[in-house]
Parts: structure tokens; sequence; C-alpha cells
């Protein structure tokens, strides 16, 4: 998923037909470099947190009900 992900990060830079999708990942909406520059997005910044916090919160529920034999 992770290489799915970083291709349509590549293809839509490489050409216009693909720019709808540098939305769709998840590398689309952390740039770095604005944020050394002193410009921090809001929108994006905000959701991949909100994102972050909501797969985190699965995962934790997720992986506490599981009958793990370690």
């Amino acid at each position: 998923m992770t290489f799915t992900l970083y291709v349509l990060d590549i293809l839509s830079g490489l050409d216009d037909r693909f720019s709808w999708a540098k939305n769709l990942t998840i590398f689309g909406w952390f740039r770095p470099q604005e944020a050394l520059e002193g410009e921090v997005p809001t929108r994006p910044t905000v959701l991949l947190l909100a994102l972050s916090t909501i797969f985190w919160g699965l995962s934790r529920y997720t992986f506490a009900r599981k009958d793990l034999h370690v």
C-alpha cells in the first residue's frame, strides 16, 4: 500500500493529468519543507493528525481484543 501511494505521489508530480492523486496520498499531505520555512498548512496538518489518531485508536482496540499467546 505504501509503495502504491508513493507511486501515485510521483505520478502526480510528473504529469498534470494525475495532479488529483496528490491529495490521496499521505506524501501529499506531509510537506516538511514548508514546515521548515515556517509555513505550516493548517488543514492538511489537522487532517493528518486526526487520521493518525483514529487509526492508532482502532489498532489499539483491535489488538487489545486479540488473544495473542506471546
